[in-house]
């Protein structure tokens, strides 16, 4: 699906966009595990191509290792606010292994089941900051949910969790039923945020 968003239909001929507005608008790039590494890839690209008129974002989970050193200075340059959030004990993001010579790109934010948060840690941290062993478990979306709505409760931010959970568990029913009705379509898009973005999902 990345390869649709390679059309240039999908954007406004430069003239119109600057003549309608200033301000540049927001593509922000996402994904999991190997579709961050897309993501990662898209945002590149996205930024390579029309980053004159738009302002480009990342934010990626449980991405994998995508590159050497030079292409995550490459990276860090284009966009230095792309963000990688990592869940605590998730063996994804470990691989490949850094003695291979591959680099992570942006900024981390590692978070644990209970919602605590480091940004960048220090390479002391990533020693003893950290669960006793890996798991797989760590990887699924269960796993991040818990952690993000961990974080969300520490911020005070209830209200905005339980919307969140509303939402989220309004389309997993939906796609766990499978109708396709318009009833379940509409109450999808009723409580949905009224936002457009890319996702890379694997």
């Amino acid at each position: 699906k990345y390869r649709q968003l390679e059309n240039p239909l999908y954007f406004k001929p430069v003239e119109l966009r600057k003549k309608e507005r200033a301000r540049k608008r927001c593509i922000l790039v996402t994904g999991h595990s190997l579709g961050g590494a897309v993501s990662t890839l898209g945002a590149l690209d996205f930024k390579t191509r029309y980053g004159e008129e738009y302002d480009v974002r990342l934010i990626n989970i449980a991405s994998p290792r995508l590159g050497d050193h030079r292409f995550a200075s490459l990276f860090n340059c284009k966009i230095p606010d792309a963000l990688r959030i990592v869940c605590d004990r998730d063996v994804i993001p470990t691989v490949p292994s850094g003695m291979f010579m591959y680099k992570h790109v942006g900024h981390e934010a590692l978070i644990d089941e209970l919602g605590n948060v480091l940004i960048n840690r220090t390479p002391i941290e990533k020693v003893f900051v950290r669960g006793n062993s890996s798991r797989m478990s760590a990887h699924q979306f269960p796993a991040h949910d818990q952690a993000i709505y961990g974080q969300m409760k520490r911020l005070c931010l209830e209200e905005m969790s339980k919307m969140c959970q509303n939402v989220w568990g309004i389309r997993r029913s939906g796609v766990e039923k499978k109708t396709g009705g318009e009833e379940t379509k509409r109450e999808i898009e009723e409580s949905s945020p009224r936002k457009s973005y890319f996702c890379c999902n694997a």
